[in-house]
């Protein structure tokens, strides 16, 4: 027992702090890059999961599917991101890499359309890096300089979520308390002569708040299920500190930095509170023997919401589509490749925000594999690539790859009945 807690806390633990990896510009806007899914088994499928149960893999987007399982699950993966960054001043690699959650499935009773889960979620993701070089002609000559902006932190989310079936709707609700940091840096450097001064302005964010979600799954054909959520918040609440600070530098012929001074001249904290989206979704997916076919579409609204409301920014909808194709294992496979799982999808996503009034637009590919371990436990692989980019000169390449392990035991059966 100690040894698992031991686990379970550095698991946790790096799920909170990896948030504060290097990625993508474009998670400076608002709440940063919003995690959607966790697990290599969606991952495979472009994030196509709505409508989608799976007896290897725990559905975060639709909690009604929780109960579909026979088996309860222990999960957790890994992901890395690659982010190549190109604009008007040139091109930046950046990369990132993150714990993908922790969770747990009790399966109570399928009969009954029972089961819970809960766990550690990564929500929202803020990583970015960049950096210009300028040239200031003045009174007292000519300086150099350079200025860079930078951001780490986001949010995570404990989990918590259960099914019930009424009839043949399967109804789930989930809710998740939400907790984080978000940390914005600013650094501006010029040279003389004389002296060097470097002026930083760093704004903290602490926030928690809590995010609900009410889903449902039904067949309205044989093999043919259709299934919604629909995501609600209450108030995200935060406390920001702003500061401002300089450092002078002398420069000395003879020996180099003479010295430093610094000066904090600017602090100021303040706390607030800001809504958090609301978001509705819709799925379609049909099965034949171990074949699933899946489409899922979504509409979020984060127009209301204030965290870190830059100029060059606007808030608005979310838009998501996606389509997704597994092929299950085969229970007792011939050949070794039947003993493999696959997956692959596609997606298309219009983020949250515009920047300097163009839509950001995100297009990706997906494929998946997983290997049983076992009757219940599965090794899932998944790679996506794709492209985000308005029609200007700031687009990015991603690449992602997650891994996720599985281990599942039937503990509970059915309960009898007459």
């Amino acid at each position: 027992m100690t040894k698992l807690t031991t686990v379970v806390m550095t698991v946790v633990l790096a799920t909170v702090t990896g948030l504060s990896q290097g990625g993508s510009n474009y998670s400076s806007v608002g709440l940063g890059d919003v995690v959607r899914s966790v697990g290599a088994r969606y991952e495979g499928m472009a994030g196509t999961m709505i409508a989608m149960p799976s007896q290897q893999g725990i559905n975060v987007i639709n909690p009604s599917l929780l109960g579909l399982s026979p088996f309860t699950r222990i999960q957790t993966g890994y992901r890395f991101e690659q982010h190549i960054v190109n604009a008007s001043q040139g091109s930046a690699a950046q990369t990132s890499g993150e714990v993908d959650g922790l969770l747990a499935l009790f399966s109570v009773d399928t009969s009954m359309g029972l089961g819970v889960a809960f766990g550690i979620l990564p929500y929202s993701n803020i990583a970015y890096a960049t950096n210009r070089t300028f040239t200031i002609d003045g009174s007292q000559g000519t300086q150099t300089g350079s200025s860079s902006q930078s951001g780490s932190g986001g949010m995570s989310s404990i989990y918590l979520g259960a099914s019930y079936r009424i009839g043949g709707v399967h109804l789930g609700a989930s809710a998740q308390p939400l907790f984080g940091q978000m940390i914005y840096t600013d650094d501006n450097v010029t040279s003389s002569l004389a002296t060097r001064t470097t002026f930083t302005q760093q704004s903290k964010y602490l926030m928690t708040g809590a995010s609900y979600r009410l889903g449902f799954s039904t067949e309205v054909l044989p093999a043919l299920n259709l299934a919604g959520y629909y995501t609600f918040g209450s108030k995200l609440s935060f406390d920001r500190t702003e500061t401002q600070t300089a450092y002078i530098t002398e420069i000395s012929d003879t020996l180099g930095l003479r010295g430093i001074d610094e000066y904090t001249f600017f602090k100021q904290q303040t706390s607030g509170e800001s809504p958090l989206p609301s978001t509705v979704g819709f799925g379609l997916s049909y099965r034949n023997g171990r074949t699933q076919i899946g489409i899922d579409i979504e509409q979020g609204d984060y127009s209301t919401v204030s965290i870190n409301r830059r100029s060059d920014a606007t808030m608005g909808s979310m838009f998501r589509a996606s389509i997704g194709l597994s092929q299950q294992a085969a229970g007792y496979a011939p050949t070794f490749f039947d003993k493999w799982g696959y997956r692959g999808g596609i997606g298309y996503v219009k983020q949250y925000y515009s920047f300097k009034g163009q839509p950001i637009e995100e297009i990706f590919g997906a494929v998946g594999v997983d290997f049983p371990l076992g009757q219940s436990a599965t090794v899932d692989a998944a790679m996506q690539a794709g492209i985000r980019t308005p029609s200007s000169k700031l687009y990015e390449y991603i690449g992602r790859f997650s891994v996720t392990v599985s281990i599942g035991e039937i503990w509970f059966r059915p309960f009898s009945r007459d």
